[in-house]
């Protein structure tokens, strides 16, 4: 029943504290089924939209985190997009919670070397977070520094030590996505930035490439 989706939800997040991710994975699958049960398929109903979308976006980290670095499952990626297309619908395109989708799918298509779709997600979240918090905000931050991380992996160095001069401007993110607490504004964004990647920390910074992975949301 839909009264269960919640509370899936719940359990699904105390087991995954727990990094026992297949338990998890289990629950927010129950979840979804429930939702799309009582409401139909994405788009059919903007009831219990909020429930959808969470569930949808941890479905997508859960994926994320068991699966290599260096690429991402189709299915991870359309949990991704799923979560987008119901942010967009219930949020609008212009929604903060819209841009952190964005950058979700972008993250996803990052770590399977799509970059140039990838750099289009992450410029109209670029957009979103500007307009909607300034250009010297963590979120906004996290957006500059993927789109460094990106460049790189594109070759294009000035465009990439570009938007790294801009993201080093920013206040660091308060705490990693997944709850990890990260000091200081380079290695906040940097750390961010090699996740979304799906390279180690230390290689995230663009200047020791010759020229220039937030976290991947989830």
């Amino acid at each position: 029943p839909l009264a269960a989706a919640p509370v899936l939800y719940r359990l699904s997040q105390a087991v995954g504290k727990q990094r026992r991710f297949a338990d998890e994975e289990a629950l927010l699958r129950r979840a979804l089924t429930a939702v799309e049960a009582a409401r139909g398929p994405d788009g059919a109903s903007d009831q219990d939209a909020m429930m959808r979308y969470r569930v949808l976006c941890s479905l997508h980290a859960v994926r994320a985190a068991t699966c290599p670095a260096d690429r991402l499952d189709d299915e991870a990626t359309g949990f991704a997009r799923r979560a987008l297309f119901v942010a967009e619908r219930h949020y609008g395109p212009a929604h903060a919670q819209t841009a952190d989708s964005l950058y979700r799918v972008a993250a996803a298509l990052c770590r399977r070397a799509e970059y140039l779709e990838a750099e289009q997600f992450l410029h109209r979240a670029l957009a979103i977070q500007t307009r909607t918090h300034g250009e010297r905000h963590p979120e906004t931050g996290r957006v500059l520094c993927a789109l460094a991380q990106v460049y790189k992996r594109m070759c294009m160095f000035e465009r990439a030590a570009r938007y790294d001069r801009l993201w080093r401007l920013c206040p660091p993110l308060p705490k990693h996505p997944r709850g990890t607490q990260l000091a200081a504004a380079s290695a906040s964004n940097a750390a961010a930035a090699a996740k979304f990647a799906g390279e180690p920390p230390q290689l995230s910074h663009l200047s020791s490439h010759g020229g220039g992975g937030g976290g991947g949301g989830g």
